[in-house]
């Protein structure tokens, strides 16, 4: 009896630090940006957490005759707790406020088409608490976009 009680707290123990870490961030990927001039980006994002959280950006694939180096650019952009910012994909940045993210070696090109990957990281965040709406073009009303996902190790969404 005394060895499946301790099995059992080892499963538990085991499925909670797994659910501790799956939960210390959220994945999105979006597979449809692009540099050209006309085809500038916005998503919002709102996180309904209490503590702040960090981006981080890829460059997973192009269209480019230079492949992206897949390493990810460690940023000043952050989300604080119960807070919304806006990022702006335009050219060869991501700009978030007055800090801007240069992708330039992994987007060689004016009109470049890639797929990105934002990595967030904080305590608490999920697809379910930091939550993103993202929009194209330079017109008035500006196009919402669907494709990009959410994965943060418990949720999968869309």
């Amino acid at each position: 009896m005394l060895k499946i009680l301790i099995i059992i707290a080892q499963t538990l123990i085991i499925f909670a630090l797994w659910h501790i870490d799956a939960k210390a961030g959220a994945t999105y990927n979006l597979p449809f940006l692009s540099t050209h001039t006309n085809a500038v980006s916005y998503c919002w994002l709102s996180n309904t957490t209490t503590s702040t959280a960090t981006a981080a950006f890829t460059v997973m694939s192009n269209n480019s005759s230079t492949s992206p180096s897949q390493t990810a650019n460690s940023t000043n952009i952050y989300v604080s707790g119960k807070q919304s910012v806006l990022l702006t994909f335009t050219g060869q940045t991501i700009q978030s406020g007055s800090t801007l993210v240069n992708i330039a070696s992994d987007t060689s090109g004016s009109s470049i088409s890639y797929g990105l990957k934002i990595e967030i990281t904080g305590n608490s965040v999920t697809c379910e608490s930091l939550g993103m709406s993202c929009f194209q073009g330079t017109t008035n009303p500006r196009r919402n976009l669907a494709g990009y996902t959410c994965n943060d190790g418990n949720h999968y969404g869309f």
